[in-house]
């Protein structure tokens, strides 16, 4: 028996956890071939849910391989540090820009087209999803400071801000210059909030 803990995109694509398990750790992002209601999953058994939809890649996978590129990605960048705020949540929205960037990639390489349409045509609303997941099970609100948390809890300014930060990021692969710009614009956009 699984459970879902999120929901990324209707009940299609959403983090999964087995019922014996009591933690995040074992967490995977699945994708189910159609709709399917959270009473129907508590009744299906393992194996069925394997016959129901398609195991993505454990978030604990993802997210470590999220730090690694984000790693390489922010040694050599420079960015100010005058307002801590915009320092903040950008930190975080790139996070996410690139676990979703990941994961798309992932499913993409998969052949799972499909699943990498969805994302690409409703990367915000998933990406918040995913933010809310991060912070309510991997202790994500833990690194966020209270006003940024507030940003990032409320959906219309986190689609708001994510967006910005997406929109410089969407052009290829993201490089320093990029990052960058991102940054900037986000700034800016704060200057005039």
């Amino acid at each position: 028996m699984v459970k879902i803990i999120r929901a990324l995109y209707n009940n299609n694509l959403v983090v999964l956890r087995g019922e014996l398990d009591e933690n995040s750790e074992s967490d995977i992002i699945f994708y189910f071939y159609r709709d399917i209601d959270e009473e129907e999953i508590s009744k299906i058994v393992t194996a069925e849910i394997l016959e129901n939809g398609k195991t993505i890649i454990k978030v604990k996978d993802l997210l470590e391989e999220v730090k690694k590129k984000n790693k390489r990605l922010i040694d050599e960048i420079d960015l100010d540090y005058d307002n801590y705020i915009v320092y903040n949540l950008f930190g975080y929205l790139l996070f996410i820009k690139m676990a979703l960037r990941e994961l798309q990639n992932i499913v993409y390489s998969k052949g799972l087209t499909k699943i990498a349409y969805l994302i690409a045509k409703d990367e915000e609303n998933i990406a918040y999803e995913f933010s809310q997941y991060l912070i309510k099970e991997w202790d994500y609100d833990k690194g966020l400071e209270k006003d940024v948390l507030n940003i990032v809890n409320d959906k219309n300014k986190f689609i708001e801000y994510y967006k910005r930060v997406k929109e410089k990021l969407n052009k290829g692969k993201i490089d320093r210059i990029d990052i960058e710009e991102a940054y900037e614009d986000l700034k800016e956009s704060f200057k005039n909030n």
